[in-house]
């Protein structure tokens, strides 16, 4: 596999994570070229320039190099790239190079950058030459193509049932109501107007209190425009810490205005949490509104404070969606995911002509 690892943060590796371990599950070998050095033995890291333009690049050109390492030291059958480019682009130009059937993951970020005219050309050369998953039907309607397998939860770490004072005071949480976001700082997750209505949140519930988790380029933005109010900003945690946060709080709000699946939603609801969600496409493929969550406009502040008011104030309607939510979560489980995504391989290898 290609693409983002542990300790990188964010939703890709936490994908390759997740699909390689349930890969191995399944008695597969999966080597991983990755970004960054990490502990796994089975991770290579490709020699990159951490500059912004050359990241990429330099990514490009060196995990090539690294994928053909691989293949001759070990018995590969399929090269699996996460993100059209630069992984995906590389691990089709890898593929022609080890002779290797390609299949090629479209994760949203990188749809949403690469859609354009500029990049159509490279787009269509993966199409062509490899079998590419998109993680939702959203994502299949903007490329025009794809086989759709959406991500999946691990509910070794999302669950049901730890003690929300004990965590409170392990995690150094203060008591009151807590509402969470975990995501990047960035324009697209739309924390700006989870911000704008936390006012109104707070004329009706005294005690509530925002955590924020995640680092991006509006980090100090957000901590300017919450100046004055109960906000806590803590810095991006390590994933096997996220389950711990979610538990310890009483609300996730993912008022994302740009997103190609949404893990996060599903992964708060198998660890309890009552999931307040922006009205947006690919949400409305996880969420049934009303009964395991709740769609908003987040663009009309009244109407996105009343709805958080109403999912910590109104508790037959927060019982009705914990408890839906965790059998929706349930739908959703990386083994399921490996299976899928073994049969889009052995396909891929059914049909390669080299």
């Amino acid at each position: 596999m290609l693409g983002k690892y542990f300790p990188s943060v964010g939703g890709i590796a936490t994908h390759i994570y997740e699909l390689s371990s349930a890969l191995a599950a399944y008695g597969h070998e999966v080597y991983v070229v990755s970004y960054e050095k990490s502990e796994a033995s089975n991770v290579f890291a490709s020699r990159i320039i951490n500059i912004k333009g050359l990241r990429g690049l330099t990514f490009f050109l060196t995990s090539i190099k690294t994928v053909k390492k691989i293949a001759k030291e070990k018995d590969i059958d399929v090269v699996h790239a996460h993100y059209l480019l630069p992984a995906g682009l590389a691990g089709v130009v890898a593929g022609k190079k080890v002779k290797k059937p390609v299949v090629v993951t479209a994760h949203g970020t990188d749809v949403f950058r690469y859609n354009r005219k500029t990049f159509s050309r490279l787009i269509k050369y993966i199409k062509d030459n490899a079998e590419v998953i998109v993680v939702s039907k959203y994502l299949q309607g903007l490329l025009g193509f794809g086989k759709v397998i959406y991500n999946g939860v691990d509910f070794e770490k999302f669950y049901v049932g730890l003690d929300k004072d004990d965590l409170r005071a392990k995690l150094h949480l203060p008591p009151g109501t807590l509402l969470l976001y975990v995501g990047s700082l960035i324009k697209e997750k739309g924390v700006e107007r989870l911000i704008d209505a936390f006012p109104q949140i707070l004329r009706e519930i005294n005690d509530a209190r925002l955590l924020i988790i995640g680092d991006g380029p509006l980090r100090k933005y957000l901590q300017y425009k919450a100046k004055g109010l109960p906000v806590i900003f803590l810095s991006s945690k390590p994933y096997n810490e996220i389950p711990l946060y979610m538990n310890a709080c009483d609300a996730l709000i993912v008022p994302s205005t740009m997103e190609g699946f949404g893990l996060t939603i599903l992964e708060g609801m198998a660890a309890g949490l009552p999931v307040i969600a922006n009205n947006i496409p690919p949400f409305r493929e996880i969420i049934e509104n009303c009964r395991d969550g709740l769609l908003v406009n987040i663009e009309n502040k009244e109407e996105f404070a009343d709805a958080i008011l109403k999912v910590i104030t109104d508790e037959n309607f927060r019982k009705n969606l914990i408890e839906h939510g965790i059998e929706k979560a349930k739908q959703f489980s990386w083994q399921n995911v490996a299976k899928k995504v073994i049969e889009v391989y052995e396909e891929s290898i059914k049909n390669y002509r080299g």
